[in-house]
């Protein structure tokens, strides 16, 4: 049982797929001029209730967890919503403060507005590329947009919490590759 983590959970694979809580992922994506791989996927839960699956896709044959902090790398984190019984009102703290902090008001309000909209096989994309930024997006339509890696920054810092990001990201993305 998965209790309230981001976890590989009854995964069934393909030949140029993965499929994790009914959601299928493909084992390569294009990103712009790059070509990424599936580096890490899992559900988040909380007891038996699904609530989304989370893929990272990265460039091929790097180190996951220095390729989630390069600037210099392009990266994908795809959100596919499985269910919303316990999304909570608001964005949850830290996400909240960590959004706010690199967002402007207005791309900010559109966040929470498609926060509080989310449902059950929505995809958000944040995506980021090189001299490009940062790219939020929900079934296609971008959200938001930052010119540079720091919004990747701090939803890693928000992530670790009190831990080295490096440790944080070395145990999760090890632990569940796909």
């Amino acid at each position: 049982m998965c209790i309230a983590s981001a976890v590989l959970c009854g995964a069934v694979v393909a030949a140029d797929r993965i499929i994790v809580a009914g959601v299928e992922l493909s084992e390569r994506m294009r990103l712009g001029s790059y070509e990424l791989v599936l580096a890490s996927c899992g559900v988040r839960d909380t007891l038996w209730i699904d609530h989304y699956v989370a893929a990272l896709y990265l460039p091929p044959g790097l180190s996951m967890v220095a390729a989630m902090q390069d600037p210099t790398l392009p990266k994908v984190i795809l959100l596919h919503i499985v269910g919303t019984a316990l999304l909570p009102d608001r964005i949850p703290e830290p996400w909240r403060e960590t959004l706010r902090d690199e967002l402007r008001r207005e791309p900010m309000a559109r966040v929470r507005n498609v926060y509080r909209n989310l449902a059950a096989g929505d995809r958000v994309r944040v995506a980021y590329v090189p001299n490009d930024g940062v790219t939020m997006a929900v079934n296609e339509r971008v959200v938001a947009r930052m010119p540079d890696h720091a919004l990747f920054d701090s939803m890693l810092r928000a992530w670790a919490e009190n831990d080295p990001i490096s440790g944080k990201l070395e145990r999760l993305l090890l632990q569940h590759p796909c």
